[in-house]
């Protein structure tokens, strides 16, 4: 058997093979008795790339090949730190519309695990820093470029929309009485991300598909804001004023100076928070549990909060940039994908069993996303415009 593995191999990586041995290739892949011998056969082909030179290969391009190679596989190259951060090698290249080229060597051919409707094809692109802004008054402000340009949202509250985000600032300058409290809300779309500092120093990331309302400047004895769908919350440190975030009708976070994560999407059963760092208290209408950093507390709709240990890198993956699939249902994933490349996905088939294991950088386009996933051989996409279709083999 490993014969046979090793010629598709050097098939495969010479682009000289037949549409039946591209097929018998793949099934080999996800038999874990050939995994070790793949193995072995990655690390010689990155013993050929050192001899024959680097060219053209990135880092991220190396980063892609290597989770999608080893995808819920026990492959485990000798040296997977230069597969995963320094450089890769033609190895699967055309599965994930990826071309490298080496002295003889020439560009892979198409494989057929996306089917596109759309002619030409055109590659949908991952989201990007983009949000809209309501004032208390109901003036919209679109934010989705880089303008340096202050808002006056109040006479003694300013706003400046620089590279990073939203950030804003007391205007201690301002003759005129403080006005009275004053809500804003920052509204991200599907396809978008965005980054605001609040008036207290509190640091706020929004995901894809969400909001977040908050006083233009925070008075009284509480810091309150309100939370649709996920963030990351850097809580400025305040004891004589805690701050809240309130996920209507599930629950209320509070707070005094701390790290956490919040995701609580409508289309998704239970608010998950997960605390990094310093100390929350979650209370619901059943019950209420204080977190340690580490942990991640569940809450489902009538149900007591469940607190559990948290993958931290998992949960904090999208702030971060990049996908992290542990061992996750296609459903869950795709409701990822939908939100960040700002597409409908629509489901054909028994998905129960289809799960995927793999990182993958947010930056990249669906298209090799969806290449990638398609590998496990337990699915088949169909892409038309911005609409993905799921089909189960």
């Amino acid at each position: 058997m490993n014969e046979r593995l090793d010629y598709l191999y050097r098939q495969y990586i010479s682009n000289d093979y037949s549409d039946d041995e591209l097929q018998e290739f793949t099934e080999m892949l996800n038999n874990p008795a050939e995994q070790q011998h793949l193995a072995t056969l990655m690390d010689g082909t990155w013993d050929e790339l050192k001899a024959n030179g680097l060219r053209d290969i990135t880092a991220d391009k190396a980063n892609d090949i290597y989770f999608s190679v080893t995808a819920n596989r026990q492959i485990k190259p000798k040296n997977n730190y230069y597969w995963i951060g320094i450089a890769a090698t033609l190895f699967l290249a055309a599965l994930f519309g990826i071309y490298f080229y080496l002295p003889g060597r020439h560009s892979a051919k198409p494989t057929s695990f996306i089917t596109q409707k759309t002619k030409p094809v055109t590659e949908v692109l991952p989201g990007a820093d983009r949000a809209v802004l309501t004032l208390g008054n109901g003036k919209q402000v679109i934010l989705n470029d880089t303008k340096t340009n202050a808002i006056t949202i109040q006479p003694d509250v300013v706003v400046h929309q620089n590279k990073t985000g939203l950030v804003y600032a007391v205007n201690k300058t301002s003759l005129q009485q403080p006005a009275a409290l004053s809500y804003n809300t920052i509204t991200v779309p599907k396809g978008g991300q965005y980054q605001l500092s609040l008036t207290d120093g509190t640091q706020v990331f929004l995901n894809a598909g969400s909001a977040l309302t908050y006083p233009a400047k925070f008075s009284g004895n509480t810091r309150e804001v309100t939370l649709k769908g996920e963030a990351y919350f850097e809580v400025a440190k305040n004891p004589a004023m805690p701050f809240k975030v309130n996920v209507v009708e599930k629950q209320q976070i509070e707070v005094l100076g701390t790290h956490f994560n919040v995701k609580a999407y409508a289309d998704e059963a239970a608010v998950n928070t997960t605390l990094l760092e310093g100390s929350v208290k979650i209370l619901s209408a059943q019950n209420q549990v204080v977190l340690k950093p580490g942990q991640m507390a569940v809450n489902h709709p009538a149900k007591n909060i469940t607190v559990k240990t948290a993958d931290l890198d998992e949960v904090m993956a999208w702030k971060n940039g990049v996908f992290i699939f542990n061992n996750e249902n296609i459903v869950g994933i795709m409701q990822k994908v939908a939100r960040w490349y700002n597409v409908d996905v629509v489901f054909k088939g028994d998905m129960a069993n289809v799960n995927f294991t793999g990182n993958y950088s947010r930056q990249k386009s669906l298209n090799n996303l969806l290449k990638s996933i398609a590998l496990i051989n337990k699915i088949h996409f169909v892409m038309e415009g911005r609409s993905v279709t799921v089909i189960a083999k």
